[in-house]
């Protein structure tokens, strides 16, 4: 096989493998939305799904062809193929999925693939065991973490024009997962008020019917003395039913005052109340550290182990850089390499 048809052959890799990750990943359900919130559970949920693990698996495979294509980077022709490849992936990945929210992080990982491309024959000379996949993962994190910049950076521009919002957001989102927003909060509130309230109605009424002269009313035939004990055994039916309540219920919550127990928290919390000025930039802290974390644990390791197959396949039409090494830096590399 022939360098310029492996070159073919990767960047079909990398372009399909972009393709379908980006699929997976539309079809997981996450959005950059979802990190612009402390209510981490829909998040979770997602990352948790078979797209997700699909997705990763697809973009170590990306990462992986990347990095193999790159060890040609001698060749003008080459470079081409791993541009093309990567930013026809992206393209379409985000014109098709819809992904225009982190064009900005795809483009950094544009960047990181330089620099991956220009370390990985250095790394590999420099280690002794596991050159091939330990360089690749070492690559393959480069590219992480400019994605990852690219990502908090998306996040950071996004919000710092609306941090009032994303301030009253983190209040309501912070209640909402702990004990609850306003709403919720006024509800669990009035609904034993207006328990304790029919019970004394209830009792009051059973007590005016125990009572003799009330007893003596039943057994008179007079129209009017009739019409008042029905009365009086229509109001206690009625206190037993759900609809009772709830009208009782609406009418307390009708007049209450239109009390933000929220803002009351966070007046008692000085904690909270500088998260939620801050939220903007936890939001974006949040996006990195997560994405750092899933490349390190995973995206990084899968990357790596493809790599390791990959140059195996593509050994004899890979062309490794011939870049002049003067003395001083074989002397280095030879104790980095011991020390690896």
């Amino acid at each position: 096989m022939k360098q310029t048809t492996a070159a073919f052959v990767l960047s079909a890799i990398i372009f399909v493998s972009i393709l379908v990750g980006a699929y997976f990943f539309a079809a997981s359900g996450i959005t950059l939305g979802m990190l612009l919130t402390i209510n981490a559970m829909p998040l979770v949920k997602a990352m948790l799904s078979i797209n997700f693990a699909l997705f990763v698996v697809m973009s170590g495979t990306a990462v992986a062809g990347i990095i193999t294509l790159a060890k040609t980077q001698n060749s003008n022709n080459t470079l081409m193929f791993l541009e093309v490849a990567y930013l026809a992936g992206i393209c379409g990945s985000v014109l098709i999925f819809n992904l225009l929210d982190f064009v900005l992080a795809l483009g950094f990982g544009a960047i990181g693939i330089y620099f991956a491309a220009t370390m990985l024959t250095s790394k590999e000379a420099e280690l002794k065991k596991w050159a091939i996949a330990r360089s690749g993962a070492a690559s393959a994190g480069k590219i992480t973490l400019f994605i990852a910049v690219g990502l908090f950076l998306s996040i950071i521009i996004l919000t710092a024009q609306n941090q009032a919002y994303y301030e009253k957001n983190f209040v309501s989102d912070l209640l909402s997962i702990t004990i609850g927003d306003s709403s919720t909060l006024k509800d669990s509130l009035n609904e034993p008020l207006v328990e304790t309230m029919i019970q004394t109605q209830q009792q009051t009424v059973q007590a005016i019917m125990a009572t003799p002269q009330y007893v003596a009313l039943e057994q008179k035939s007079d129209a009017e003395v009739l019409g008042f004990v029905a009365t009086m055994d229509s109001i206690e039916t009625q206190m037993k039913t759900k609809q009772y309540k709830d009208t009782i219920l609406q009418e307390i919550s009708s007049q209450s005052n239109s009390l933000d127990i929220g803002e009351g928290i966070i007046a008692q919390m000085p904690m909270i109340k500088i998260a939620a000025q801050y939220a903007w930039i936890l939001y974006a802290i949040e996006g990195l550290i997560l994405l750092l974390f899933i490349g390190g644990l995973f995206t990084k390791n899968i990357a790596a182990l493809i790599y390791f197959v990959l140059e195996k396949i593509f050994n004899n039409n890979l062309v490794t850089p011939t870049t002049p090494v003067d003395a001083s830096q074989k002397q280095t590399i030879r104790q980095k390499k011991d020390s690896a």
